[in-house]
């Protein structure tokens, strides 16, 4: 039946289905010879031949007629016509047709190849051979996901193949591993070698028991070695031998990211990585869980969904080495040794917060670590284990009291792992001794019976029994602590006594008992009586305190700061109640532990509230010199928002106004870390507002200045919020920057800073001066003077026109000093700044012949008057825009002034030499500094010399602070600008040594 044939009877599409075997079987006739002895002849590969003339152009026409829906069956049904066929020729000639209809464009070439690869069947090798030489053929004219497909079917295909291989069978395998090799070939470019390497490892993923046949090995290891150097490229090849240090780092913790199931690098992709990028790993989660501060660091790291914790086994493994680190050191190290400490207080906090964050099983981190101690014969750091398994159950007690009652199995539970592991080190056959209450270490001696105690006070509330009887080896022990209960110590033995923090820890949840300990140390800390001088907490009794313990006496002391302030609620909030000192360094080692939230949102907001401003100065001095360094940075953005609310009210002395300024000078310099951009971004979305100073141009500046040089250390030319937070800037307190420093900024932010904000041109406020000075001589009275600089205008200029008669041969007026008594801080700021740049605009270009002049008519205001601080002074100086010849006479100017200042140098000498280097860990640190300001008092309210100041209020007291110290941060921000102009002054070398 010829073509025509067909045409003429009308053979619908519909029918090709039907009529197709009829069709082949028709056109199709076998040799005579070979249909005769077919099961005797061997069947051989015959050349290349051209199918017969009459049959391809019926094939053509019914596959062209076929709709497309059914053409997967046609072709199908061909491919089951060809795969029966016996005779070796009649499988040639219907391969060569169909391959022939492929090239014509009238079948697709993926359809052929994938029914190919499904309807063959492998056993018959010849008929496997030609059809996957006919695969070959046309594999080219099929799509890249065609290939991932073909490639799909033929690891399928090689997966049921046996490892031992006939002979007979070698040749078909070989020919599929052809086919797998053109495929592959990146030359010849069928599909991205990346999907290809997707498709394989999707098919044999590593953690299943299945591998590549022998024979596609060499094949794919190619593919992988050809991938291997666009792989290094993307993972990097050292990746998981770097380690972040927190806190220093420039990169982002996102580099060290992990896949959150398989704790490996985050890769993309199934690229032939690495095994080191592939293995979880563990190394950088242990070395991220040994530093401090990393709570926030290891949901970073391991990639975890906060809202969807769960117990990683990972963790767990990591806490279990932390723990057995701290054994090795313990071992081998002495009772003086400060690492034991260190490292065990450490795995205390890593595995309460583990547990409270949902990261870990307690039960499974006991059992493991029981299971590691078993293999060794580190013994010596028990007592410091229980310590730390101490800090875990004063902690999880009080939260489960706060639920249901326990029951005597989860009493069980929690108490058995420990006892196991009690039972291995502890294998004592006497008991152990009553532990010495005047060395700190008796609380890790007798940490096991304190934690005996702990779970039998809580069986008993909860009406339970224990699960093992009191063992031996801790009866002296429990016996001694039941007698301390009832007669504890007073507040006179404190210091050399370690008891109360032991009976502490123990009965830190015991309301009663608790209550009664607490008032012992807080009676310490106040002094009792009161003219006694009292001590802090020794940093031993303080290490010795379990967390919970910590958490209950810092909440004491709050209580105890919250009644100061409420008791201070009287007219301007002058007359504080005394406030011990012993009881505030305390306190500000409790926050660098356990962290100032309570102590922002509750303590500072009700101290403000009630105008205790001596309380408040305090405070914000325990900010300055204590706890600066250790806050996080949402903390510290929410305490500068505080600071300069503070700063902001009209109504608070000048001595409280410069704490809060300093105070937020050094967070602000504090802030300069990668995490400051990602914190200031979150910040800005809500309001920016509040972290800059409506006030204060130097704090901005500062600020922009941190915000430059973090954007040049991260390499982050710009972010999308940087031009409306540059624009909120420059409009909260108005500044321009002058091209000398902007020629060092980022070049986003330098077109940001270019243009300059309203400011008072230098020939207007000449003229300004000049004008008040003509009125000032006009009058003849005091008083006359005082109610001309109460306007607004006039008093702008107040100091710049006093600043003009003293250069004119004049003395200070004592009117001068009485507009400056009754300014507002804030408002004497700003004329101090107008002052400054009338000094510095009316120097001559050479400004030599004026020079001493100036420089004594300044020491005199600042010394002689008290009209305002030298840090103040300098750190106006440093940081107002001047440029050109005003910018070298502005720095010659600080450069003498800190040079001749003898009482500066003075100061400055006598702290270096008095007070160690880690002053805040000093014991006599009060006597000291009391000793140091009295010898160098200081003033925060201008004065005459002899008269004094009749309106001066009482001077708050100053625990912590003192001239040399403030200037700390503001010799940070002056040494860039006077180091590569001349040598610097001794004074500021010792303060840059000091800050350094």
């Amino acid at each position: 039946m010829a073509a025509s044939q067909v045409q003429e009877g009308g053979l619908a599409a519909s029918q090709v289905g039907a009529n197709i075997s009829a069709l082949l079987e028709a056109y199709l006739t076998d040799e005579p010879l070979e249909s005769l002895f077919h099961g005797c002849v061997k069947q051989v590969l015959v050349s290349e031949r051209s199918p017969r003339p009459e049959l391809l152009p019926t094939l053509q026409f019914l596959f062209s007629a076929a709709a497309q829906e059914t053409m997967p069956a046609h072709v199908e049904q061909y491919v089951k016509f060809v795969a029966i066929q016996n005779n070796h020729q009649r499988v040639v000639r219907l391969l060569e047709l169909l391959a022939t209809l492929v090239a014509s464009g009238i079948i697709k070439a993926r359809l052929v190849c994938e029914t190919i690869l499904r309807c063959v069947d492998p056993s018959k090798e010849a008929t496997w051979q030609e059809a996957l030489k006919v695969v070959r053929r046309i594999v080219g004219g099929v799509d890249y996901k065609g290939c991932r497909d073909l490639i799909r079917c033929i690891l399928d295909h090689f997966e049921r193949q046996p490892r031992a291989i006939p002979e007979h069978k070698l040749p078909a395998l070989l020919k599929g591993k052809d086919l797998l090799a053109y495929i592959l070939d990146r030359n010849a470019a069928l599909l991205p070698a990346y999907f290809a390497h997707d498709e394989i490892k999707r098919h044999f993923p590593p953690d299943k028991n299945r591998s590549v046949h022998w024979i596609l090995q060499e094949e794919i290891d190619k593919l992988e070695s050809s991938m291997r150097t666009t792989a290094d490229l993307v993972s990097g090849i050292v990746h998981p031998y770097l380690r972040p240090v927190l806190g220093v780092s420039n990169i982002s913790l996102s580099a060290w990211k992990l896949d959150p199931v398989k704790h490996c690098c985050a890769l993309k992709g199934l690229l032939p990585y690495r095994d080191s990028l592939l293995k979880p790993q563990e190394d950088l989660l242990l070395h991220v869980m040994a530093q401090p501060n990393c709570r926030d660091a290891v949901h970073s790291v391991l990639g975890m969904n906060r809202q969807q914790l769960q117990p990683s086994a990972m963790v767990e493994d990591a806490l279990v080495r932390l723990g057995m680190v701290a054994m090795e050191i313990t071992e081998g190290a002495s009772e003086e040794d400060e690492r034991v400490f260190e490292v065990w207080s450490h795995f205390a906090s890593q595995l309460v917060f583990s547990y409270f964050l949902q990261l870990v099983s307690i039960t499974a981190v006991l059992n493991k670590l029981q299971g590691k101690l078993s293999h060794c014969s580190h013994r010596k750091g028990r007592g410091w284990l229980m310590w730390a398994l101490l800090h875990f159950v004063t902690s999880t007690v009080q939260q489960k009291q706060q639920g249901s009652v326990q029951t005597q199995g989860s009493v069980q539970k929690e108490l058995v792992p420990i006892l196991n592991l009690f039972a291995l080190l502890y294998a004592d056959k006497e008991p152990l001794p009553v532990p010495d209450t005047s060395r700190p270490l008796c609380v890790q001696e007798s940490s096991m019976a304190s934690v005996w105690a702990v779970y039998a006070s809580k069986a008993e509330a909860d009406g339970v029994e224990l699960p093992r009887p009191t063992p031996h080896v801790l009866s002296e022990q429990l016996k001694w602590i039941y007698q301390q209960e009832d007669n504890p110590p007073r507040a006179s033995a404190i210091p050399g006594d370690y008891s109360v923090p032991l009976l502490l820890n123990i009965y830190s949840n015991n309301p009663e008992i608790s209550s009664q300990l607490l008032n012992i140390l807080l009676q310490a800390l106040v002094g009792s009586p009161p003219d006694s001088t009292p001590l802090p907490l020794p940093l031993p009794a303080l290490n010795t305190l379990a967390m919970h313990a910590k958490i209950r006496l810092m909440e004491k002391v709050k209580l105890h700061l919250v009644k100061v302030a409420e008791s201070a609620k009287q007219p301007q909030g002058m007359e504080t109640p005394p406030i011990s000192h012993a009881l505030l360094e305390t306190y500000s080692r409790l926050l660098v532990w356990l962290g100032t939230r309570n102590f922002q949102t509750q303590l500072i907001p009700v101290v403000f509230k009630s105008q205790a401003w001596g309380l408040l100065h305090v405070l914000l001095e325990v900010i300055c010199y204590r706890v600066h360094l250790q806050l996080q940075f949402s903390y510290r953005f929410q305490l500068l928002q505080q600071l300069h609310t503070v700063a902001g009210v009209s109504i608070i002395p000048n001595q409280l106004f410069i704490t809060a300024e300093s105070a937020a000078l050094r967070l602000i310099q504090a802030l300069n870390s990668p995490e400051f951009l990602n914190q200031l971004a979150k910040q800005f979305s809500v309001d920016p507002k509040p972290l800059l100073s409506t006030e204060s141009e130097e704090l901005n500046r500062v600020f922009v200045l941190v915000l430059a040089k973090t954007l040049h250390i991260s390499n982050m030319d710009t972010v999308a919020w940087l031009e409306p937070f540059m624009k909120v800037v420059l409009t909260s307190a108005p500044h321009f920057w002058p091209d000398s420093t902007l020629a060092f900024f980022p070049p986003a932010l330098r077109q940001l800073c270019s243009t300059p904000s309203l400011t008072d041109s230098k020939g207007i406020l000449l003229k300004k001066v000049e004008d008040e000075v003509k009125k000032f001589r006009g009058k003849t009275s005091e008083g006359e003077v005082v109610q001309m600089f109460a306007e607004a205008e006039s008093a702008a200029v107040c100091l710049c026109v006093m600043w003009r008669l003293l250069m004119d041969g004049s003395s200070v007026h004592l009117a001068f000093i009485k507009v400056a008594q009754r300014s507002q801080p804030k408002k004497l700021a700003a004329y101090m700044r107008k002052m400054v740049d009338y000094i510095i605009f009316t120097l001559p270009p050479d400004p030599t012949s004026q020079l001493n002049i100036t420089i004594l008519r300044l020491r005199d205001l600042v010394w002689k008057y008290k009209l305002f601080p030298v840090e103040r002074l300098v750190l106006y100086m440093v940081l107002h825009g001047y440029e050109g010849r005003d910018a070298q006479n502005c720095l010659l100017l600080l450069q003498c002034l800190l040079v001749s200042s003898q009482e500066l140098r003075q100061q400055t000498s006598s702290l270096v030499k008095e007070v160690p280097a880690d002053y805040w860990s000093q014991p006599e640190w009060n006597q000291k500094h009391a000793a140091y300001l009295s010898q160098f008092p200081e003033s925060f309210q201008p004065e005459v010399p002899g008269i004094g100041s009749p309106s001066k209020p009482p001077a708050m007291p100053m625990y912590f602070g003192n001239l040399s110290l403030r200037f700390l941060p503001v010799s940070y921000t002056a040494a860039p600008c006077i180091a590569p102009s001349a040598p610097l002054p001794p004074p500021l070398r010792c303060w840059t040594w000091c800050y350094s």
